[in-house]
């Protein structure tokens, strides 16, 4: 990620974020996967609270500056997906029309589809999207705590974000609870850790 903010005039979508080696990398790896034409559909893996939705919302803040879509949709899928919640969501925010004959979204512009929190396959075709006809110029990127689900959605780039390591952690734990040792005589900070 650092490459890329630094290589980009895009702005940071969140001045509190550190960049972990691993969150780094998926960074890099997702964005490379965006500009790659032969690839729709990317899968971003790893345990709750590791920050898949954060950097998610990076990527697609920083996608968004560089113009690579003309549009962003991001629908939560959760536990209980509702296909119906999900097409409507997806109509409602690009301001489309489901065809009567169920085809889905009938756009050629490029838009980027987020979708967030997934827990079990999710049938594209069946909330309208095909990237062999209706979704030409349609990405996807889809977040959840399962490798498999990557799979089973046919995720042609699996990206894993793993836990911080120690001092990536404590740093993260610094930022948030705002302890700077310059201003602290350090009793605080060995309290903490």
């Amino acid at each position: 990620m650092a490459d890329v903010m630094k290589k980009s005039s895009a702005p940071k979508y969140n001045d509190q974020l550190v960049a972990s080696k691993s969150y780094a990398s998926a960074f890099d790896k997702i964005m490379e996967a965006l500009k790659n034409d032969g690839v729709n559909t990317i899968g971003v893996f790893g345990m709750g609270g590791v920050g898949k939705t954060t950097l998610v919302a990076q990527v697609t803040y920083t996608a968004k500056s560089l113009q690579l879509f003309d549009r962003v949709v991001k629908v939560v899928v959760s536990q209980t997906p509702d296909i119906g919640k999900i097409q409507d969501k997806i109509e409602d925010f690009l301001k489309l029309k489901r065809s009567k004959q169920g085809k889905g979204v009938e756009k050629e512009e490029k838009v980027l589809i987020v979708l967030d929190d997934v827990w079990k396959e999710l049938n594209l075709k069946e909330i309208g999207i095909s990237f062999n006809g209706n979704c030409q110029g349609c990405k996807i990127i889809l977040t959840t705590r399962r490798k498999q689900v990557c799979e089973s959605m046919a995720s042609q780039v699996t990206v894993r974000l793993d836990v911080l390591d120690e001092d990536e952690a404590w740093t993260l734990f610094k930022k948030k609870a705002s302890l700077h040792e310059a201003k602290d005589d350090g009793e605080t900070i060995r309290a903490a850790k």
